[in-house]
């Protein structure tokens, strides 16, 4: 495999900020082989956690699982590994198709593996968020068997469990299995059931949900269908009344796709219901590279499912997301252009190449929404002397968008971003056309290879698609910091508090939170308003995780007169009233400001005119006081955004004579006292910002590194200061982190796992030593080091509370 190379060539007036995997094309996850999508809704998001294929495998050899949540089912975070089999004892082979449900507060990752006497169990593993991670218990569920488990949650709060698989599953010749689940969500209530009524050609993938009163169990038929339909694994159904049946078959739900197998889940989001499946196309038809597609569900009168329509276009495609040249919608018709290589590096998938003069490839219905895309990129790969690829609207003669221009890059597959402005932006949906061009004194007859492209523009930082916390910079308190609000809540003198959805106080937005819980997540939507003047306001919404409604404005008596605050009870989803409209503005200390869109008045915490608790009030024209400014801090990585690290508490105590107490938090700085040694990645700046001597030391971009991973880069472009626009890379010698791995990911050192920890922390796993990065500063000696630096030392994320491996994550404003 020839060495794979990456570019990142960018303009600061256009970075693009979007989601690993923000693609919503069939397959909408392009960027790890995905398989067997179970699909829930928690805290007002899609999430789908899947089985994950290797790029590398010989066969079936699926050895963690990924998490991928939505909030609008376009723009899609990978929330990265949830579960490694290394983690769980009992396990000594690949998983299979997992599941996840929630009671209580937590959430359960249900998942079958061989055991250690290679008999098939099921598992379970618990977290405190949806996006993981989740602790195995340390054996099997007892009395479990077979594989494919799929735990539906009645209206009443009983848990059943359905699973069974034949071949491996070793059901061959019977039934699935199901049987209630005690109120620990881990153990059996009974002795599972066959089920013998209603699963005609049942081999696997049991899949159950609720409608109008109805049951519906479908399943995959694998090769158990009947000769006079030879497909494999259909999805057909059955249907009941009742949650133990007798089931009534109904047929084909899912008809036949590319690949052996098929595993799917339906779930309703937003009054709409969708039907998640795999295939095998991103590969190729390779069976065990599969990835995870989603269409509309729809119901007959009669509550039977109206089969699937399957398509290429999904629910739509972002212009702004990475968008795989392989899945064109069409192509000029003599064209030799061919999907048959294998990208090569650290991506997955084909490419597009044979590409001619004059060729063509098009993708329908892009959306451009309502910012209007400025520029392109695209990642292209040529051994000749390259060629032009133009972007044009609606046809290969439309009107001409752009152009890009590509020269050699070194090899067929040696692939780079080059990217261009565009000479005019689109808005609303368009079919795209790229029209390849010889260049005017070239005599190549192919041109280039294409991988991916996408569209940008100018945006402050908003990390669409993803879910935020925001967190007050300075909240007052009534009384010298004397006033308690009530047993629940202290806003006297605890310090900077989160926004949330309060559900004491009717979903009033409040600043009365210390830690971050679902409550204070709020997902950012994107959209627009249409002002009727010729103009398009873009704006977002923030869509509060704890009860899926936007935020808005709303009038409130408070102290005998109408005041105007926040309020967590506005439309659903996408509702373009302008109460429910805001802007986030970037502050020059790295702060935010909510700004309505209706009335123009800046958000701000108030708790000395509120009873119980602070509340948010929009009546501010002050940009200048810390009651208006919000930390906006992000739990999943925000590729494009430039990002912040601060330690969780720091250094409290190390030995008996070193104390660290003064110190606090402290945000990660490729700091410029060690030069020495390569730029070390240290613990020691208490604010961030920019300054003449020390540039922005403290700042880096986030940089999707392919396969999950993600790379980071020192933001610092001062060129009389170094390290400038270097990569963080761990020294495979001595562990340490330093800011020194030039312009290019090079190896597996320069990329990182981003780990959500599920307490509003995350953590950085480096992929070439399979270590977490942690802030050390004490030598092997004991000694205080000067200043702490960063070490890839643990083998997992700590619980401790004054653990060093955990980070918050704020995203904060780039520097033009």
């Amino acid at each position: 495999m020839k060495k794979f190379f990456i570019l990142l060539l960018f303009i600061s007036i256009f970075l693009t900020f979007f989601s690993i995997a923000a693609f919503a094309l069939n397959p909408f996850i392009t960027h790890v082989y995905t398989a067997d999508p179970s699909a829930h809704v928690f805290e007002g998001r899609v999430y789908v956690y899947p089985s994950h294929d290797k790029d590398n495998a010989n066969g079936y050899d699926m050895e963690d699982y990924h998490a991928f949540s939505s909030a609008d089912m376009i723009n899609w975070v990978d929330h990265g590994v949830i579960l490694h089999k290394n983690d769980v004892p009992w396990v000594s082979s690949y998983f299979w198709a997992p599941d996840c449900a929630y009671r209580d507060g937590k959430y359960y990752l249900y998942f079958p593996a061989k055991d250690k006497s290679g008999n098939f169990k099921i598992g379970a593993a618990i977290g405190n968020s949806p996006a993981g991670p989740f602790k195995a218990l340390d054996i099997a569920i007892p009395n479990s068997s077979s594989v494919d488990p799929c735990v539906f949650v009645d209206d009443d709060g009983s848990a059943y469990m359905f699973f069974g698989g034949q071949g491996d599953g070793g059901r061959s010749g019977k039934g699935p299995l199901w049987v209630k689940l005690k109120s620990n969500m881990i153990d059996f209530d009974g002795t599972p059931q066959e089920i013998t009524s209603g699963v005609n050609y049942w081999f696997e993938a049991c899949w159950v949900h609720k409608r109008n009163g109805n049951y519906y169990l479908s399943y995959s038929t694998g090769n158990n269908i009947t000769n006079d339909e030879p497909k494999d694994s259909l999805i057909h159904y059955s249907m009941s009344t009742n949650i133990a049946g007798p089931w009534t078959y109904k047929g084909l739900v899912i008809d036949d796709v590319q690949g052996w197998t098929n595993h799917h889940s339906f779930v309703e989001f937003k009054d709409n219901w969708y039907a998640f499946y795999h295939t095998s196309d991103l590969s190729g038809g390779v069976d065990n590279k599969r990835s995870i597609c989603v269409d509309k569900l729809n119901y007959n009168a009669d509550g039977t499912m109206q089969v699937i329509n399957i398509t290429r276009s999904g629910l739509g495609t972002s212009a702004y997301s990475r968008i795989k040249a392989m899945l064109f919608s069409g192509k000029k018709n003599e064209s030799e252009i061919k999907c048959t290589e294998d990208v090569g590096g650290w991506d997955i998938g084909k490419n597009v190449g044979w590409i001619k003069n004059d060729d063509f490839i098009y993708f329908d219905n892009v959306d451009f929404g309502s910012m209007g895309a400025i520029g392109f990129e695209a990642e292209v790969a040529t051994d000749s002397d390259g060629g032009i690829i133009q972007i044009r609207d609606n046809a290969a003669n439309g009107s001409l968008i752009g152009e890009l221009t590509v020269d050699n890059t070194g090899g067929w597959h040696n692939w780079i971003i080059k990217s261009n402005l565009l000479y005019n932006g689109l808005l609303g949906k368009h079919n795209i056309y790229l029209v390849f061009k010889r260049k005017s004194n070239s005599s190549s007859t192919y041109l280039l290879n294409l991988n991916s492209f996408r569209f940008t523009y100018d945006s402050p930082v908003i990390p669409i698609g993803h879910a935020v916390s925001l967190k007050s910079k300075n909240p007052e308190s009534i009384d010298n910091n004397e006033f308690l609000v009530n047993e629940n809540f202290n806003i006297g003198s605890e310090g900077q508090k989160y926004l949330c959805a309060d559900r004491y106080q009717g979903y009033d937005l409040c600043a009365n939170r210390a830690n971050v819980g679902k409550e204070n997540k709020f997902n950012i939507l994107n959209n627009y308003v249409d002002m009727g003047d010729g103009r398009i306001n873009d704006y977002i919404q923030l869509n509060s995780s704890s009860n899926g409604r936007n935020l808005k404005i709303i009038d409130r008596e408070i102290n005998g007169e109408i005041q105007k605050i926040i309020n967590a009870i506005g439309g659903d989803y996408k509702n373009t009233t302008k109460p429910e409209c805001f802007y986030l503005l970037q502050n020059d200390d790295n702060t935010m400001l909510i700004q309505n869109l209706d009335n123009y008045k800046l958000a701000v915490v108030k708790s000395w005119v509120s009873k119980d608790p602070a509340i948010v009030y929009c009546d501010s024209d002050n940009r200048n006081g810390n009651f208006e400014r919000f930390y906006c801090e992000a739990q999943d990585a925000p590729i494009g955004c430039t990002v912040a690290l601060k330690t969780l508490g720091y250094f409290k105590k190390r030995n008996t004579d070193i104390e660290y107490t003064d110190l606090g938090q402290m945000y990660l700085c490729a700091d410029t006292w060690n030069m020495g040694t390569g730029g070390a990645l240290c613990a020691d700046r208490s604010d961030i910002g920019y300054d003449s001597t020390y540039g922005e030391w403290e700042k880096f971009l986030v940089v999707d590194a392919k396969n999950g991973y993600i790379a980071l880069r020192s933001y610092n472009k001062d060129p009389n200061n170094l390290p400038n626009n270097q990569y963080l890379r761990v020294d495979p010698n001595d562990k340490i982190c330093k800011v020194n791995g030039g312009n290019t990911i090079n190896d597996n050192y320069e990329r990182f796992q981003w780990i959500n920890n599920g307490d509003g922390t995350i953590s950085l796993k480096n992929v070439g030593l399979n270590q977490i990065l942690s802030v050390v500063n004490l030598d092997g000696n004991g000694n205080l080091t000067n200043p702490p630096k960063v070490y890839a030392n643990k083998s997992k994320v700590s619980n401790d509370p004054d653990s060093h491996e955990k980070f918050y994550c704020q995203i904060v404003a780039s520097r033009n």
